[in-house]
Formats: structure tokens, C-alpha cells, sequence
């Protein structure tokens, strides 16, 4: 066997294994364009089992105005609400909003040290690979998560019709 078909066949089969393959289409273009600029109707309609369990009162309306402003408008925004108020989790699906509309590209998040810091970043994954809303809306982003499998080390190789997807979790 000629070893420089046998690398050309390796490489080959490696290419094809991380590539992600077809994207299926926007399941509801409607209501993903209907949460675009609005953060409050994207975390009700997309997180229900959290962020839609019960009515926001207006301490957490007032804190995901200021969070919407901020991602579109840019500046800055200390998030401090007393505790048990679910700030973590409107941080985290706000960043998921953020990032999948375009509205930032980098979106810092800060915790208390940097345990804590990685088990948000940790939540985000869980949301973009399991949420059937998220995937049915944004495929274009949920297919290449679920691509990996839970298994960030394959990010630097995988691609999309032979481009790279870029996807880095820091």
C-alpha cells in the first residue's frame, strides 16, 4: 500500500467526519424574528422552563431592559439584583440572545472566581446543545454545538462545506 494514498485517504475521512453536514432550515421564522430585538420575549419564549415559569416582576423587567440596551446600544452594565432574583440565568440566556442575533460578538461574563465563571459558560453549552427551541430556530449555530458532541477539542477542526466554523469556548 503507497503510504501517501493512505494519508490522502486518512485525510480525507477526517475532513468528512468534521464536517457538520446539511443545516435544516429555520423551523419558525416567525418567532425567532420576533425575539430579535426584544429580550424579554426571547427569554419567555425560548427558556419556558426557566425564564417562563412565572410572570418577571419589575425589578427583573428593569434589569433585562438594561441588558437589552446594553446589547444593542453597547456600554456597560453591572448586574447587581439581590439574591435568589435568577440574575444568573437571564446573564447567561441574554449572552445566548446577544450572540445568536449578532447583536455582540464577545460577550464577557464575571463570576466570583473562575469555578463559577466556567460552570456558566458550561450552562450556556447545555442550553445551544439540548434546547429543542433554540435548535428548531437557529440551526445554524445548534447543529455545529451538537456537532461536537460535548467535546470542545474538535471546534479547531470542524467545518461547514469545507470552511472552518470557528466555535472557541472560553
Amino acid at each position: 500500500m503507497n503510504r501517501s494514498a493512505a494519508a490522502a485517504r486518512s485525510r480525507k475521512h477526517s475532513a468528512e467526519k468534521a464536517d457538520i453536514g446539511p443545516i435544516t432550515a429555520v423551523a419558525n421564522p416567525e418567532r425567532r424574528e420576533s425575539c430579535r430585538l426584544n429580550l424579554l420575549l426571547f427569554l419567555t419564549t425560548y427558556f419556558p422552563d426557566s425564564c417562563g415559569l412565572t410572570p418577571f416582576g419589575a425589578d427583573h423587567k428593569r434589569l433585562i431592559s438594561r441588558l437589552q440596551d446594553a446589547m444593542l446600544n453597547g456600554g456597560r452594565f453591572a448586574n447587581a439584583v439581590y439574591r435568589g432574583a435568577a440574575k444568573t440565568t437571564i446573564s447567561e440566556c441574554a449572552a445566548i440572545w446577544g450572540c445568536l442575533y449578532g447583536h455582540q460578538r464577545f460577550i464577557p461574563v464575571f463570576a466570583a472566581d473562575a469555578s463559577l465563571a466556567a460552570g456558566i459558560i458550561d450552562s450556556i453549552k447545555v442550553e445551544l446543545f439540548e434546547n429543542d427551541l433554540l435548535n428548531e430556530d437557529f440551526p445554524e449555530v445548534c447543529v455545529a454545538i451538537q456537532h461536537l458532541g460535548g467535546k470542545s477539542q474538535g471546534a479547531r477542526s470542524q467545518t461547514y462545506k469545507g470552511k472552518h466554523t470557528h466555535i472557541t469556548w472560553s
